[in-house]
């Protein structure tokens, strides 16, 4: 699920809502923090590059690096097989990681997001709406104190959970390339064989980039703040993650662009290789 440039630049939460059956369900409201957020001491630059590393977990890298005994176990399923793996499998098996998912999800989440066990789903409510774990239902307080049952509740399956890691890293200016696709729908071999070779690429370019200092946000803000000509150590805190990422991508092309129009001034553009309106061309 790829989200709208206009939806990704937005200041505002993205309302995520899934088709089930013949209705749609409103998950929650899922935002992209300001710089600001991130950098509250209740939450730290640390911990929210944790929840990336969170958000990025995928069955193979979790059996990897927390349950190196049932490596064995996946790499032996055959891919349709792996297929109906998913990170909730092993969520509901790990409290531990039920915990970490849910301080994560509360973080994106304007909504507060708890796990029930008895389900084994994620629940998420907005304000004014109660939960009562004994009777597995939810419910508003009414004028004198009266119980009124509710519906106005999301949740969030195996499955949903896959869509809502995809929509919170495309809002925090990770990019989710089309090499992420289900092999098992492809039935050329070839094909195959390339995509799993584009994705080995993107495997260990993701990692390269993790170690080059240069591209960690904590630099990239002094970086700007200290170059462009409107964000400064005041202001750059209010943007949000993707904001800042888009302005940073904007600043970087339009030191190339001042480059090359000065090359033009002084040499003329008679290949015509300039165009004028570079500046402002869309890269998304």
């Amino acid at each position: 699920m790829k989200l709208e440039y206009a939806d990704l630049i937005s200041p505002y939460p993205y309302k995520l809502m899934v088709q089930l059956d013949q209705n749609l369900l409103l998950i929650g409201s899922i935002k992209s923090p300001t710089l600001k957020e991130i950098w509250n001491p209740d939450i730290t630059y640390s911990r929210y590059h944790g929840f990336i590393g969170l958000l990025l977990m995928n069955p193979q890298k979790y059996c990897e690096t927390n349950k190196p005994e049932m490596l064995e176990w996946y790499n032996s399923l055959s891919e349709e097989e792996q297929k109906h793996i998913n990170m909730m499998y092993f969520i509901e098996k790990d409290i531990e990681l039920q915990q970490l998912y849910v301080k994560m999800l509360n973080f994106f989440f304007c909504e507060t997001v708890f796990w029930e066990s008895e389900y084994k789903v994620f629940f998420v409510i907005g304000d004014g709406i109660n939960y009562d774990a004994k009777k597995h239902k939810f419910y508003t307080i009414g004028d004198n104190g009266i119980l009124i049952d509710s519906n106005k509740f999301g949740y969030i399956t195996g499955n949903i959970l896959t869509i809502v890691c995809n929509i919170i890293l495309q809002r925090c200016g990770i990019p989710i390339l089309e090499t992420d696709v289900d092999l098992s729908k492809v039935k050329s071999k070839k094909a195959r064989d390339i995509i799993k070779k584009l994705k080995l690429g993107k495997k260990k370019s993701n990692e390269n980039s993790r170690l080059n200092k240069d591209d960690e946000l904590p630099n990239l803000i002094t970086a700007i703040s200290v170059k462009s000509n409107s964000i400064n150590f005041t202001n750059v805190w209010d943007l949000t993650v993707y904001q800042f990422y888009e302005h940073f991508k904007r600043e970087q092309g339009n030191v190339l662009f001042d480059i090359y129009s000065a090359r033009v001034a002084a040499h003329g553009n008679e290949d015509k290789s300039f165009i004028g309106n570079e500046w402002y061309k869309t890269g998304n």
